[in-house]
């Protein structure tokens, strides 16, 4: 009895795996009852989805732009002063 449990569990399962994505919209036309409705939420959800990878675009931007700063601020102990001659005009008057 128990194989025969986990046999027809198997095909359940590779069922649902061959039918592919199409089930997230037939899931929504359930929630909703209506396929305009339903398309609306996927829209919305892709739009979510849009957000979230923006966000995430722009804190790695700031990561590297992070690491970048914190690698060339020693240089500027490296830099030599400049210093005016004796005499020398400086800026325009």
């Amino acid at each position: 009895m128990p194989a025969e449990t986990s046999q027809s569990a198997d095909e359940g399962a590779s069922s649902s795996i061959a039918s592919g994505p199409a089930d997230g919209a037939d899931v929504r036309r359930a929630k909703t009852g209506d396929p305009s409705a339903a398309q609306q939420l996927a829209w919305q959800a892709l739009q979510n989805l849009r957000q979230q990878a923006s966000s995430l675009a722009s804190f790695d931007v700031f990561l590297v732009l992070a690491a970048v700063t914190l690698m060339l601020t020693p240089l500027v102990l490296l830099m030599k002063r400049s210093v005016a001659e004796k005499g020398a005009h400086i800026g325009h008057e």
